[in-house]
C-alpha cells in the first residue's frame, strides 16, 4: 500500500513468476551432461551399461511371451518310421506273388532254411558275360524285389557265387572270389537305389559252396546252379543292433 498526495492507493501484486524452473532444468541438465561425460571418460563395466542399456530401453508395460516347445530328439517318431521285421512265411508268399510277373525271378528258386529265407537268382539272367553290370532286365527286376524289401524290417545279405572254373579272360577280375563279390555287391547297390534304407551285407564265396550241389544231378545243372546270387532274407531285425 503505498501513499500517493493526500490519498492512499493500492498496490496489489501480480502472480508469482516461474522464471526459476528453467534456471532449475538448464541446471539439471548440465549435471545430467557433467555426469554422462564423466561417465564416458571411466572404464566401462559391461554389465553396468547393460543394465542401463536394458533400464533404458524397458517398455512401460511388460509384453508377455509365449514360448513354444520344440522336439526334444534330433530324430522324432514322426519324420523316422522304421518297418518292422516281418514273419518269412508271410513274406514267401508275398515274394511268391511277384515270381509270376518278373521273366527273372519266375526262373529263381526260392527255398526256406530255418530263420532264413533264400532267394536264388541265376546269373546269366542277371549279368551279361562274365562281369558285374546288371542287365536292363536285371535292373527292372531288381526294382521290383526292392521294392518289397523297402517294406520290411528284416535284416537283407547279399552272397555271390561261381561255377569253380577259373576266370580266363581276367582283364576286369583276377579269380572267381573277386567277381562274385562284385555281383553281389551291383545287386546291393540296386536295393539301395530302389529304396531299401537300411545296411545290406554284400559277400563273395567264389565257388566255396558248389559241394553242397547234389551230386547227383548232372554236371551241367550243378555248374548252372552254381552261379548264382542268393537274397537271404532273415527274421532278425536289421535295428535290433543298431
Amino acid at each position: 500500500m503505498t501513499q500517493n498526495g493526500g490519498g492512499i492507493r493500492r498496490q496489489t501484486q501480480g502472480p508469482a513468476s516461474s522464471a526459476w524452473i528453467l534456471i532449475f532444468a538448464d541446471l539439471a541438465a548440465l549435471l545430467l551432461a557433467f555426469f554422462v561425460l564423466l561417465f564416458s571418460m571411466s572404464q566401462i563395466k559391461v554389465d553396468a551399461w547393460q543394465a542401463l542399456v536394458e533400464s533404458l530401453t524397458r517398455r512401460p508395460t511388460p509384453t508377455h511371451q509365449t514360448t513354444v516347445l520344440g522336439p526334444s530328439a534330433d530324430f522324432n517318431v514322426s519324420r523316422e518310421m522304421r518297418p518292422r521285421a516281418i514273419d518269412l512265411t508271410y513274406l514267401e508268399a508275398v515274394i511268391e506273388s511277384k515270381l509270376a510277373n518278373d521273366p527273372v525271378l519266375a526262373r529263381s528258386h526260392v527255398q526256406r532254411l530255418g530263420d532264413r529265407l533264400i532267394i536264388s537268382l541265376p546269373s546269366e539272367l542277371l549279368f551279361t558275360g562274365a562281369n558285374a553290370s546288371l542287365s536292363d532286365a536285371a535292373v527292372r527286376t531288381s526294382t521290383r524285389l526292392g521294392s518289397v524289401l523297402r517294406t520290411i524290417g528284416n535284416r537283407v545279405f547279399v552272397e555271390g557265387h561261381t561255377d569253380p572254373d577259373p576266370i580266363t579272360d581276367r582283364r576286369y577280375y583276377l579269380s572267381n572270389w573277386e567277381l562274385s563279390l562284385a555281383r553281389a555287391v551291383s545287386l546291393a547297390n540296386a536295393f539301395k537305389e530302389a529304396g531299401y534304407g537300411a545296411p545290406v551285407a554284400a559277400v563273395g564265396y567264389a565257388d566255396s559252396r558248389f559241394y553242397d550241389i547234389p551230386t547227383s544231378l548232372p554236371r551241367s545243372r550243378r555248374f548252372e546252379l552254381a552261379r548264382r546270387v542268393d537274397v537271404v532274407i532273415s527274421r532278425d531285425s536289421v535295428w535290433e543292433r543298431q
